[in-house]
């Protein structure tokens, strides 16, 4: 499984697990959560109007995820994708467990001198909590 947030480093967690799965179906993973989800529902907004909210981060991710593999290089490799809405802690493991995936390949995030030697919090919570192997890139 690679768990990608969609950003600049996606394609290299893409591109790892490619190389570490050989013959493997990799599925790729997107756990989100609409900007200010949290606040909205702390401020009592009725959670129809919240998830409606949230539909249009799924909508920005699916064109994401499928701008991501019209690579033509990715054509007829066995990739499949999901979108899970909520926050990755507890979403990807969970997406691990409920694929009974082997390894989950993640990237941190680059950036300062500081940031590049401590891991982003998603990584270092897959590394103590994921059931299965992390390979961080």
């Amino acid at each position: 499984m690679a768990a990608v947030d969609l950003g600049p480093r996606s394609d290299l967690v893409l591109r790892a697990a490619l190389l570490v799965a050989g013959r493997a179906r990799i599925t790729l993973v997107h756990a989100y959560l609409a900007p200010f989800e949290a606040k909205l529902r702390y401020k009592g907004i009725p959670e129809a109007d919240i998830r409606r909210y949230a539909e249009a981060e799924s909508l920005a991710a699916q064109r994401n995820m499928a701008a991501m593999l019209a690579d033509p290089e990715l054509t007829g490799l066995d990739i499949e994708c999901r979108i899970v809405h909520g926050d990755p802690n507890p979403a990807l493991p969970d997406a691990v467990a409920a694929l009974s995936a082997d390894l989950i390949v993640v990237g941190k995030h680059s950036g300062t001198r500081l940031g590049e030697t401590v891991m982003g919090s998603v990584p270092r919570f897959l590394a103590y909590y994921a059931p299965c192997d992390v390979l961080v890139v």
